[in-house]
């Protein structure tokens, strides 16, 4: 099974990330034994991408900035990306 992640999804994370968490090692059973670290991933997203989007797909240098410093302090990531070339706003509209 496929995980896909539309409005809906985004709309239960944000509102209930342990409730996303469960759909998504529901949907994604490998990462079942790494259901602590997803919940943490999901509850970020909630707190550093999402919040404050004014449109869908919106996104926060910033809160992207601060995002990279959770996956490199939870060892997601190996080494930071300049923010700038992780996103662009520019297709929103």
């Amino acid at each position: 099974m496929a995980w896909r992640y539309g409005r809906r999804e985004r709309s239960v994370s944000i509102a209930d990330p342990a409730a996303a968490t469960d759909t998504y090692v529901a949907a994604v059973p490998q990462h079942a034994d790494k259901k602590e670290q997803m919940a943490k991933v999901i509850s970020q997203y909630a707190k550093l991408v999402y919040a404050g989007q004014s449109k869908l797909g919106e996104m926060n240098p910033k809160q992207l900035a601060e995002l990279q410093d959770f996956y490199l302090k939870e060892q997601i990531i190996r080494r930071p990306t300049p923010v700038a070339e992780l996103y662009t706003n520019e297709f929103l509209n």
